[in-house]
């Protein structure tokens, strides 16, 4: 797969993510005045756990059929490149439980891409990187 259609993948995660984030964050810029704190927490709730159900599985598939397709370890092949890099803290965000109805076992459906995860984590460099920010 090239790098530019693995960071389509990517840009398109984000925009699907991008509503169920911000109805949690920002209501009012998306059109929502919620009468208490309760019927927001409500609608973040709903919309954060159709987005896991629906728009999750179908994500990490295409990221599992890209690594598969890749024949390398990475989503292009034998090297990191530009569409890991990107990826990698986009996925993390879901395993890390940060955010209110994410759970920190989000990803654990979909071995392929946890296995690349670890990878990409044992890298020197990015493995360096993640230390020095603990």
């Amino acid at each position: 797969m090239e790098i530019d259609e693995v960071l389509a993948l990517s840009d398109d995660l984000a925009r699907a993510w991008s509503y169920p984030l911000y109805i949690g964050m920002k209501p009012g810029n998306l059109g929502h005045a919620f009468a208490s704190d309760e019927d927001k927490t409500a609608k973040t709730k709903e919309m954060r756990e159709k987005f896991l159900a629906e728009e999750m599985p179908k994500f990490m598939g295409f990221y599992t059929k890209a690594l598969e397709k890749s024949g390398g370890p990475f989503f292009c092949g034998q090297k990191v490149t530009i569409a890991d890099l990107q990826i990698l803290p986009q996925l993390r965000y879901y395993s890390r439980g940060v955010a209110d109805f994410v759970p920190a076992n989000t990803l654990e459906p979909f071995p392929v891409v946890t296995a690349w995860i670890a990878r990409m984590l044992e890298v020197p460099q990015i493995k360096a990187w993640y230390a020095s920010k603990q």
